[in-house]
């Protein structure tokens, strides 16, 4: 078991402790390869977690498909609102 920075305690199954050593190994070597993603999805992704905000101009369809993707609720209801605006 283990507790996150907010204080959730969550269970650690196989897949977790695979997934784990993976970033354990991208973090040996600070690489992550987001190689399936749309480079402007990532770039925008990357924006939000900088800026709480992402430019205009790229599609928020694939924007909201990366943070449902890594689970980013914030970020996928902010595109989900510039979809509908």
């Amino acid at each position: 078991m283990r507790r996150c920075l907010h204080g959730t305690y969550f269970v650690e199954g196989p897949e977790v402790l695979r997934a784990h050593a993976n970033l354990t190994k991208e973090a040996e070597k600070n690489i992550i390869k987001l190689q399936n993603d749309s480079e402007a999805a990532v770039n925008a992704m990357i924006s939000y977690f900088y800026r709480g905000d992402y430019v205009d101009g790229v599609s928020d369809l694939l924007v909201y498909n990366i943070a449902d993707k890594y689970n980013i609720s914030t970020l996928a209801t902010l595109a989900a609102e510039k979809v509908h605006h």
